[in-house]
This record gives C-alpha cells, sequence and structure tokens, in this order.
C-alpha cells in the first residue's frame, strides 16, 4: 500500500533480495535495466564512454529513443574544444512510460458520458463541469501514482546501473535528466571510488538539495584520478515548469535542485545557470540543447543573452497558473470531490510555496 492508500499489484510492491556481487556491489535480484549500445567507439577522441539515463515517462528500450540526445553528443564528438569519445551508451529502466495500458495520454472518461448525456433533456452545465473536475483529479492522482512508482523503480534501477558502471574498463562519464539524476545519485556511491566516473553532468534534476548532498561528494572519482577541479554539474534553469509546478507538488513543496543553484557550494560541484538557452516549457528540451550547455560549461564560453522581458513574464505567468491549477485540486472541499477524497485532498500535498501563489479561498474572497 503507498503514501494514497492504494494497493499496488504483487510485482510492484514485492520486496527484492539482494545479493552481493564479488566487487561489493549490492544489487537487486528485480530489475530489467540495461545498457543500449548507441555508438562503436571508433573516434577515440578524448578516450571516455558516456553513459545517458533519461526521466520520467522517457522511452528508453531502443536506440531510436536516444536519437536527440545522440544527435547532442555527436556535435560534442566533433567539437574541437571538447573532442568526446564517441562511444555512447542508454540507459534503459522503467521510468513509467511503460506498463500503463493507456500510455500517457489523459483519459476523458467522465467529461466524455457526460458530453453523451448532454443530448439528453435533463442534462445541465453543472454535470459537465463536475465531470471535468473528475476527470482532471482522477488524470493527476494517475500521473502522481506513476510518478511515485517511477521513484521506487529509480531506486531499484540504481544497483543495475551500478553494476553495469562497474564492468567498464574506461574512464566514463555521466550525463542524467530528470528523474534520472535521481538514479544517478542512487547509484555511484554504490560503487568503490576508484571505479566512479571522471564526470557527472545532471540537467533538470527532479531531487531536492536535501535530497541530493549526500551523494554530491560521493558522485566521482577522486580528483587526481579524474584530473578536474570540478567533476560535478548542475544544470538548472529557474522557468522550469515542470519542476516549479508538478514536482514541487509531489515534493511537499521543496525547490527542486534542477531549479536553483545550491544553497552552500560543495568541493568539486558547480552550479550551472541555463536559463538563457530555453523558451517557454522547456523541462523536456535538454535532449535538444545539451551540446551547447556542456560547451558552456566545460569550456567556460559566454553564455546566450538574458530572456527578453515578454520570455520572462510569459514564462513566469505560466509557472503561476499551472502551480494554482494543482494547488486548487489540493484545496477542493472535501464535499465537492468525494470519490477522490482519499488520493486528492490526503495524498497530494499542498503546493503553497512562496507569494507567487494564492489559494482558491482568497480567490474567491477577492471575487
Amino acid at each position: 500500500e503507498n503514501e494514497l492508500g492504494f494497493q499496488f499489484p504483487l510485482m510492484i510492491c514485492a520486496r527484492v533480495r539482494a545479493r552481493v556481487l564479488p566487487s561489493g556491489i549490492h544489487r537487486r535480484a528485480y530489475s530489467s535495466s540495461r545498457l543500449v549500445a548507441l555508438g562503436d567507439g571508433r573516434i577515440a577522441g578524448d578516450g571516455v564512454k558516456s553513459i545517458y539515463v533519461q526521466g520520467f515517462l522517457a522511452n528508453t528500450s531502443t536506440p531510436e529513443d536516444w536519437q536527440d540526445w545522440q544527435d547532442c553528443h555527436n556535435r560534442l564528438v566533433a567539437s574541437p574544444l571538447l573532442g568526446w569519445r564517441d562511444e555512447m551508451h542508454g540507459f534503459d529502466w522503467k521510468t513509467g512510460a511503460v506498463g500503463d495500458r493507456f500510455g500517457r495520454m489523459p483519459l476523458p472518461f467522465n467529461t466524455t458520458a457526460a458530453t453523451v448525456s448532454s443530448l439528453l433533456p435533463f442534462s445541465s452545465t453543472s454535470t459537465m463541469a463536475a465531470a471535468v473536475v473528475g476527470d482532471v483529479l482522477a488524470n493527476a492522482t494517475r500521473l502522481y501514482i506513476q510518478f511515485r512508482q517511477a521513484e521506487r523503480e529509480a531506486q531499484i534501477a540504481a544497483h543495475e546501473l551500478a553494476e553495469a558502471c562497474d564492468r567498464l574498463r574506461a574512464p566514463y562519464r555521466v550525463i542524467a535528466h530528470s528523474l534520472g539524476c535521481r538514479l544517478v545519485l542512487e547509484a555511484m556511491p554504490l560503487l568503490p571510488a576508484t571505479k566512479r566516473p571522471v564526470e557527472v553532468h545532471l540537467c533538470a534534476a527532479a531531487v531536492t538539495e536535501e535530497q541530493a548532498a549526500p551523494s554530491l561528494l560521493h558522485l566521482c572519482a577522486p580528483r587526481e584520478i579524474s584530473g578536474n577541479a570540478a567533476n560535478v554539474w548542475l544544470y538548472f534553469s529557474h522557468y522550469d515548469e515542470v519542476l516549479a509546478t508538478a514536482f514541487r507538488c509531489t515534493s511537499m513543496g521543496d525547490v527542486a535542485l534542477g531549479l536553483a543553484p545550491l544553497s552552500q557550494s560543495i568541493r568539486g560541484v558547480r552550479s550551472v545557470d541555463v536559463t538563457g538557452y530555453f523558451g517557454l516549457l522547456h523541462h523536456t528540451e535538454y535532449r535538444f540543447k545539451f551540446d551547447q550547455l556542456a560547451l558552456g560549461a566545460l569550456r567556460h564560453q559566454l553564455p546566450p543573452p538574458p530572456l527578453s522581458s515578454w520570455h520572462v513574464a510569459q514564462s513566469m505567468l505560466l509557472r503561476d497558473r499551472l502551480a494554482q491549477s494543482l494547488q486548487s485540486l489540493t484545496l477542493l472541499p472535501r464535499s465537492a470531490a468525494n470519490r477522490w477524497r482519499r488520493a486528492t485532498i490526503d495524498g497530494l500535498p499542498d503546493v503553497r510555496a512562496g507569494n507567487d501563489l494564492v489559494s482558491v479561498q482568497q480567490r474567491r474572497q477577492k471575487t
């Protein structure tokens, strides 16, 4: 039974046995994670292999699922400033993209039924409004449950990722995005220090600073092995709409690591503000621009000009509207959503974080 009181299938919730590998890594017996080969290593470059880890709801099982990241990687291979080795792997794990037979699309069951019933003479507009609210609540709850499942799978898959890295016979780096950063933060400390990556890039990390802090010092090989003054890069954007709203809802209001710099400096860890590289709705855009971000961080290239005032205003407006919508779901009177009371009212946290969010009651008073 999870935080919301739902019963999950036995295969998801069954306790998994741990066994100790010869290398000292504790591996979970249940996981289907694996590395997907995406480059053959014909171009030696800097001699460092690259492992990419995608996040929540990303497809990861076939080479086609990694095409955007591979395009960025190929540009880094061709770059005269970095010249990365062309050998790369994608880590396949259960991100939540598969296993739901309905996929990731909203399911307007109540709205559809209300639309059909609207043809009847006794139908009313309040019936349609109630149906829309019911569908919103249902899909928000469904997404919340999927995210919690993916978080648990990330902990399981971390052992598989650590084992895969342990088998590599060359220096390697790790690039992760969103919830994939959580997986990397769980996996790398499981390795002996000398077998950890020489550098780690965490893009739009869907994890709080409090959750990440214990692992940040144990992500990479010692400096005398990696040769880098800084070997962990945290790429953040102030206007990431997903981290500013949906993640804050699931994290009890805490700020994501991919939304702001570290509150205090940590040796070997560098926060990189990449807000200026993106426009609106950009949480998933890292896969198109990672090569630019890496060049800027590793070679200290000048960032793009600041966002225009219009982009800033639109980003803040979008963030506030999304946050207010999520907040309205958590503040509905219990009598208005009795079917979803346990799932939505008690389960989902209140996302009132900062002065930019106005509660439903306050808005009603103003009107």
